[in-house]
């Protein structure tokens, strides 16, 4: 079995690699959301995240 072989079959089973991918998913839709949310608030912050960074 060759690595792209064993790449495919730990990427297409249900156990592991489902995981894997459910896992990326998950991930991409917070940063999304995250993302989103910090846009239409024009990307500012508030007062109190500015005294604790400066």
């Amino acid at each position: 079995m060759s690595i792209g072989e064993a790449i495919r079959a730990f990427f297409t089973s249900a156990g592991p690699g489902g995981m894997v991918v459910i896992t990326v998913i998950g991930l991409a839709a917070t940063v999304y959301f995250l993302l989103t949310r910090w846009i239409l608030r024009g990307g500012e912050q508030n007062e109190e995240e500015r005294r604790r960074f400066k």
